[in-house]
């Protein structure tokens, strides 16, 4: 006479199923996880490898911006317009950028070896007290590295990935790629988009360690013709309170 299989054989025999199903999931997983890490890496490798080209295409270039800065301790972001102007020689990187609000005026100047930093309170006070400036003798400061790797792009793989976790995403319309420092630094993040069908950078973001951020918007760039030295000039204003 056949065996007739009850209730709790069936639920048995599903829970056996089921139990050598849920074992191939998890011996599935770490395959599962390195073809994404390997999707993520690929990512990143195209990114790259468009911005590179981007970059090389630039060449000398300057564009005006409107930038937004925010702090843990302010509760409203601080708004500014501005522009810079960026040439590229083969033994040095000039450039000079300039950002003004109603309250400040601030300038970054740079010849490569050296470099100065203004701020301009305005007009109406004595000059001890408008003038704030810092002198950099050396221009590899990393407060002056952030900058250029906007303007230039990144250096060499091998010296990018010694300094920095990279991670490159396209998030349609954009190309984006975000730089962590892996060493001690006073940012946690840096992050440069182009839009897929632009030839410059849409925008740059400084995250800093504290968690404020500071957000750098293209709103028109161009291709620079010709250069005038008079940018570069690192004469700092008479009067000007100097901090080393």
């Amino acid at each position: 006479m056949p065996h007739r299989i009850t209730r709790c054989e069936k639920l048995k025999k599903i829970q056996r199923v089921f139990i050598f199903c849920l074992g191939l999931s998890f011996l599935n997983l770490p395959f599962a996880f390195a073809e994404k890490e390997q999707e993520k890496s690929d990512e990143t490798k195209l990114v790259l490898t468009a911005l590179a080209k981007r970059y090389e295409n630039l060449g000398n270039w300057e564009a005006t911006f409107f930038q937004s800065e925010k702090s843990p301790g302010f509760s409203q972001e601080i708004s500014s317009e501005g522009f810079f102007k960026f040439v590229k020689t083969k033994e040095r990187n000039f450039f000079l950028l300039e950002s003004k609000n109603d309250k400040i005026k601030k300038k970054f100047v740079s010849d490569g070896n050296r470099a100065i930093y203004i701020e301009d309170k305005g007009e109406g006070k004595k000059e001890k007290d408008r003038y704030f400036a810092r002198r950099f003798n050396d221009a590899k400061n990393l407060e002056l590295e952030r900058f250029l790797l906007f303007f230039r792009g990144l250096k060499s793989k091998s010296a990018s990935e010694k300094e920095y976790e990279i991670k490159g995403t396209f998030k349609k319309p954009d190309l984006e790629v975000t730089l962590t420092p892996k060493i001690e630094s006073d940012f946690s993040e840096i992050k440069i988009s182009f839009h897929n069908t632009e030839k410059f950078p849409s925008s740059l973001t400084f995250v800093d360690s504290v968690g404020g951020s500071t957000t750098m918007r293209i709103l028109e760039a161009k291709s620079i013709k010709k250069t005038d030295p008079k940018w570069f000039d690192l004469t700092l204003p008479s009067g000007a309170r100097i901090e080393k």
